[in-house]
């Protein structure tokens, strides 16, 4: 009997004390620098254009060339320093970009677009673009995206 509540003290202990499979992080802001050239002039390439959302890590010179077609301007990125997130969310509102931030949380580097939604049934692709500090690169790089 006693080796029971012993037992059933335990196992309330465990699940009482964690949710299960869920552990507690502490999120930490990154400083990001946006770069506006998606929205001027510069298109996202060799991505899955019917996902409604893509999310592109640009690690060095031949992945910038790779994704991003800058037919009338110069990107100079020095990816020594940085690396690029990049991307974007497709809106089924004539939605447009109004923040944007990022977070180291659990190990993971989380993305987090905010869009905002228009009274329009016009379908907008919604792209973003950031500089990371390269220090953040080993981290697995995740997207949220909410719309307003």
């Amino acid at each position: 009997m006693k080796t029971q509540l012993v037992l059933i003290a335990l196992v309330s202990i465990v699940f009482g004390s964690c949710s299960l499979g869920e552990s507690k992080c502490d999120e930490v802001f990154v400083s990001t620098v946006p770069l506006d050239y998606l929205r001027r002039s510069c298109t996202l390439t060799e991505v899955d254009q019917e996902s409604d959302e893509v999310l592109v890590v640009i690690r060095n010179q031949a992945d910038l060339n790779r994704h991003i077609d800058c037919s009338s301007l110069t990107m100079n990125i020095n990816f020594e320093e940085s690396f690029l997130i990049a991307g974007r969310v497709r809106s089924y509102n004539c939605g447009y970009l109004t923040e944007q931030s990022t977070i180291l949380d659990c190990g993971k580097l989380v993305h987090r677009v905010q869009i905002q939604s228009e009274d329009c049934p016009a379908v907008t692709d919604v792209p973003f673009l950031v500089v990371i500090p390269r220090t953040l690169l080993e981290y697995e790089v995740v997207l949220e995206a909410e719309f307003l």
